[in-house]
C-alpha cells in the first residue's frame, strides 16, 4: 500500500543522501528528525505547504514553505532580506496538522482584515474626506486595490483547494492509522500468547531447578553416609564380667570359654569379615601382594600368594568344619594371614602408623591370633584388637575413597 504524500520522504534534487538531523517540534517540544537542508527550496514543485503572508518586520511579502514532512522554511521575497531560505522550525506528527490549520487559519484572517481595510478605504472615498485628490490618482488606488482584491480571492481559492487535499491526505492517513491499530491489536495478542508460554516454559523451568536441586541434595545425602561401615558393622559387644566379644553383622567372631562353640556361626562371621577386606580393599584400589581373601560364606580361604611352586598349601580354610588338629591348624594359619591383610591395607590407606591396636607380623599387640597353644581368653581379646584396628581402616577408606565409585 502507497504512503500518504505527507508521510512519503522528499527527495533531494542534487544526487546525494541527505543527512538526518534532529530538532524541537515548534509547538510540543518532541524530538523530530528530519533531512539536512542545503538548498533553497523556494522554486521546487514538491512542496506539502506553501503560503504567501505579510511580514511586518520586514514590511514585504514571504513565503512559508514545508518541503518535507517535519521541514519548515520562511523565504523572503525582498532581495535585500538575510533571512532568506532561513530553517524556521520544524512540527512532530501529532503537531503537523495544527499548525497546518494554523496557518490556513492566520492567512484567512490576514486576508480578512485587508478586506475589511479596503472597504474602510472605498467608504472613506465614498463619504470624502475634505480633500480632493487628483481623479487620476484615485483611479490608480482603485485599480490597486481590485487588483490586490483579485489576487487575494486568487489566493483564498488556492488556500481552499490546498486545505481540500490536506483533509484528502489526512482521511487517508486515518484509514492507514486504523489499520496500523488493528495490526497492533493482533500483535499485542500475539504477545500475550507469547508471554503466557514464557510463563509456564518458566514455571517448567523452576519445576525443573527444583527437582535437579532436590537430586543433588539427596545425592550429597548419599554422599555424606559412610557406606562401608553401615554394610559391614564391627562391633565390640560386653557380655558381662569385663567379658566382651567382638562381632560383625551381629555375628560372633569368638566365643566365651565357658560357652558352648558354635563353628557354623564362627564360619559365617570370619566369611563376612573376608568379604568386607576384599570389599573395602577395593575401594581404595590397594591389591594384596602376600594374602588375599576369598571370600565364599562359610566356606571362605585365605590363598597365599607367595607359595608360587613351594610345597606350602597355596589355600588355608578361614572355616572350621570339623575341629580336628589339621582343621585348627589350617583355621590358625588362615587367621595369621588375615592379620597381614588388615595391615598391609592401613598400609596402603596411610593409617597403620594411627591404628588403634598396634599390628605387627601376625601378631596384635603383641598377641596371637593362632588357637592352638592359646588359651581362649587371651585368642577372644586378640581378635578383639585386630577388629578394632579393622573398623578404624574401613570407615578411614569409606570417608576417603568413596567418591571413586
Amino acid at each position: 500500500m502507497d504512503k500518504p504524500r505527507h508521510l512519503k520522504r522528499r527527495r533531494r534534487r542534487d544526487d546525494g543522501k541527505p543527512r538526518t538531523l534532529e530538532a524541537e517540534c515548534l509547538k510540543c517540544n518532541k524530538i523530530v528528525h528530519y533531512d539536512e537542508v542545503k538548498q533553497d527550496h523556494s522554486d521546487t514543485d514538491d512542496l506539502l505547504f506553501h503560503v504567501n503572508t505579510f511580514d511586518p518586520l520586514c514590511a514585504s511579502y514571504i513565503s512559508i514553505l514545508q518541503f518535507d514532512r517535519y521541514s519548515l522554511v520562511r523565504k523572503q521575497e525582498a532581495a535585500q532580506a538575510a533571512c532568506a531560505g532561513e530553517l524556521r522550525g520544524h512540527a512532530c506528527e501529532d503537531c503537523y496538522e495544527d499548525l497546518i490549520e494554523l496557518a490556513f487559519q492566520q492567512e484567512k484572517e490576514a486576508l480578512v482584515n485587508d478586506l475589511r481595510k479596503y472597504m474602510e478605504c472605498d467608504e472613506a472615498l465614498a463619504q470624502g474626506s475634505g480633500r480632493t485628490l487628483p481623479a487620476q490618482q484615485l483611479q490608480q488606488q482603485v485599480d490597486e486595490y481590485m487588483a490586490t482584491e483579485e489576487c487575494l480571492i486568487q489566493r483564498l481559492r488556492e488556500l481552499t483547494v490546498q486545505q481540500q487535499k490536506v483533509q484528502e491526505e489526512l482521511a487517508h492517513a486515518t484509514s492507514e492509522g486504523r489499520e496500523l491499530q488493528e495490526m497492533l491489536h493482533r500483535a499485542h495478542a500475539s504477545l500475550s500468547a507469547e508471554e503466557m508460554e514464557l510463563f509456564c516454559t518458566s514455571e517448567d523451568a523452576a519445576a525443573g531447578t527444583a527437582a535437579t536441586e532436590n537430586v543433588r541434595s539427596g545425592i550429597k545425602s548419599l554422599k555424606d553416609v559412610s557406606l562401608l561401615p553401615k554394610l559391614f558393622d564391627i562391633s565390640i559387644v560386653s557380655s558381662g564380667d569385663k567379658r566382651s566379644m567382638a562381632k560383625i553383622n551381629n555375628l560372633r567372631l569368638v566365643w566365651i570359654a565357658d560357652e558352648k562353640v558354635d563353628w557354623d556361626e564362627l564360619s559365617a562371621a570370619w566369611g563376612l569379615a573376608s568379604l568386607c577386606l576384599q570389599v573395602t580393599a577395593r575401594v581404595c584400589q590397594a591389591p594384596f601382594t602376600m594374602f588375599r581373601p576369598l571370600p565364599n560364606g562359610s566356606s571362605s580361604l585365605m590363598e597365599d600368594l607367595t607359595a608360587g611352586s613351594t610345597a606350602r598349601a597355596p589355600y588355608s580354610n578361614l572355616f572350621v568344619r570339623d575341629p580336628t588338629r589339621e582343621n585348627i591348624a589350617s583355621f590358625d594359619k588362615a587367621l595369621s594371614a588375615f592379620v597381614v591383610c588388615v595391615y598391609e591395607l592401613a598400609e596402603r590407606a596411610g593409617i597403620s602408623a594411627s591404628l588403634p591396636c598396634r599390628i605387627q607380623g601376625a601378631s596384635v599387640m603383641g598377641m596371637s591370633m593362632c588357637l592352638t597353644g592359646n588359651s581362649v581368653e587371651k585368642w577372644t581379646q586378640a581378635v578383639q584388637f585386630l577388629f578394632r584396628s579393622l573398623k578404624r581402616v574401613v570407615e578411614h577408606v569409606s570417608n576417603t575413597y568413596i567418591s571413586l565409585y
